[in-house]
């Protein structure tokens, strides 16, 4: 079983339809070429393409209203933060990357306290409806492999970020990244053209 998804950073539309072409480009192919075709005979496949709608939907406003001259920069979902009873575009907002459980909080340098920062955590882990819905469908399917698709940096992120007392060993945390880069023709570096996180 295989879990996918993708715009939880509502400024990276592009991840959206990497995260969509990932399977579709497959499913032409599905009878005639017998890669595609195990690999969708052999496997479930689960798609979220958009995390967190809201602070997508903040975006287009921001798109919609300059007359589609330019895309917002919103990162975060649409929380009113400050309890204004507005959603602030620049300050408000909750990363929804920092907000799920694993370690949330252990430090200031990965996330931040400070609800103005772009890596804001929020108040408390899966504090938001969006992580929670997340935590709740991967706790229901048990996926094998999970990728988040993003479009910072030309990155294939895989954990642990965590001190490395907890970590797994890295033949077992690192294993599924050999196939990108042999496909990518490299041993190190950049594994593919799209960001995965």
């Amino acid at each position: 079983m295989v879990f996918f998804n993708a715009l939880t950073h509502a400024r990276e539309p592009g991840a959206c339809r990497r995260c969509s072409t990932s399977w579709t480009t497959s499913s032409p192919e599905y009878g005639s070429d017998p890669v595609a075709t195990s690999l969708l005979d052999q496997r479930r496949i689960y798609i979220v393409p958009v995390v967190n709608p809201d602070g997508y939907k903040i975006n287009e406003d921001y798109y919609i209203s300059n007359g589609g001259v330019a895309f917002g920069y919103h990162r975060k979902n649409a929380r009113d933060t400050n309890n204004n009873g507005l959603v602030d575009r620049n300050t408000d907002g909750i990363d929804l990357n920092r907000n799920y459980g694993y370690q949330w909080g252990l430090d200031d340098v990965g996330s931040s306290p400070n609800p103005a920062d772009e890596t804001y955590r929020g108040p408390a882990p899966f504090s938001e409806p969006e992580t929670q819905a997340e935590r709740d469908i991967v706790a229901l399917l048990q996926p094998k492999t999970g990728i988040s698709f993003h479009t910072y940096g030309d990155l294939m992120i895989h954990p642990w970020g965590g001190p490395r007392r907890r970590r797994p060993t890295r033949s077992r945390s690192t294993s599924g990244t050999t196939r990108p880069r042999s496909a990518a023709g490299t041993s190190r570096g950049r594994a593919s053209a799209c960001s995965i996180r």
